[in-house]
């Protein structure tokens, strides 16, 4: 019996982190509050040479960067900002959690001096909020971005 209950909350503490490929698609999956979260990354390399490299990474021959992140809450897609992830290079891992009612996507990036954290703060129905950390002031962001609730035109 012990087993039994064990068991289910292994498969689903490993199910919250996603280790993010150079290339292709990387999916993480949890259930937070009752709610399935499913985001799905798609990256690319980009070497020196192709075009497209970020300028502000010349000093790297090549880097994989975040082309796409989608969100879907309960089977329903939360529309994600480009800017949320269009300056993330060498994405290593994600995970989740919950706080206060809201999913809290944390991404870490890069090595060294350019290590970053990104966390990426969302609910049922959009993105809230994007801080970013570095590893020089990792319990401070050094980067805030607040989206603004949409606008329904009719």
């Amino acid at each position: 019996v012990l087993l039994c209950l064990l068991l289910p909350g292994v498969s689903h503490a490993a199910s919250q982190k996603v280790d993010i490929a150079k290339s292709g698609e990387s999916s993480l999956r949890a259930v937070f509050g009752g709610k399935t979260v499913q985001i799905t990354f798609h990256t690319a390399r980009l070497k020196k040479s192709d075009p497209g490299f970020p300028l502000p990474l010349e000093y790297y021959n090549e880097v994989s960067i975040v082309q796409r992140m989608c969100i879907v809450v309960e089977g329903k897609t939360v529309w994600v900002p480009r800017s949320a992830y269009a300056d993330l290079f060498d994405a290593r891992i994600g995970f989740l959690e919950f706080e206060k009612g809201t999913f809290v996507l944390v991404i870490v990036g890069a090595d060294g001096a350019d290590t970053y954290w990104v966390h990426v703060t969302f609910d049922t129905k959009r993105v809230i909020k994007r801080s970013v950390y570095d590893s020089f002031a990792p319990r401070k962001p050094s980067e805030e971005t607040l989206y603004a609730p949409g606008k329904v035109i009719r």
